[in-house]
């Protein structure tokens, strides 16, 4: 998933702050700004397969996860996992990468993307788990 900034929403701006100069072609010619890369995995916690083996199969984050939240025995989530939702009933909502476009890292903006495109992708979600790391460079 790829977090932008809309191209007619730049135009806009561009058209408010005068910069265009009521020029069409530098107004039409605003592209959209890729702002974030991220990557999510949705564990189907009730179904036919196993989340954990699910998980163990994506990438060695999401395994680290599987490792922890899942009761891979019961193929539910671990006890005390579940004790600390509100309503442990559906899908797991995992997040994999987040990584910054290198001119819009150093401003506290991570946040903005991951919570948008968590927003949009967690329905019918019983919980969204990430594992922090360093940030890593651009891939």
């Amino acid at each position: 998933m790829t977090a932008r900034i809309d191209a007619d929403v730049l135009a806009e701006d561009v058209a408010a702050r005068g910069d265009g100069d009521g020029d069409q072609e530098i107004l039409d010619a605003v592209q959209d700004v890729a702002v974030a890369r991220m990557r999510f995995a949705r564990v189907r916690m009730l179904g036919p397969g196993d989340p954990f083996e699910a998980m163990d199969a994506y990438t060695g984050d999401v395994s680290r996860i599987g490792e922890t939240l899942p009761d891979v025995g019961r193929s539910e989530y671990a006890p005390a996992f579940e004790e600390a939702l509100s309503h442990p009933v559906g899908d797991l909502l995992v997040m994999d990468r987040a990584i910054l476009e290198p001119e819009w890292r150093g401003a506290g903006l991570g946040p903005v993307p991951a919570g948008a495109a968590i927003r949009r992708l967690s329905q019918d979600c019983t919980a969204v788990a990430c594992e922090p790391g360093p940030p890593t460079a651009a891939r």
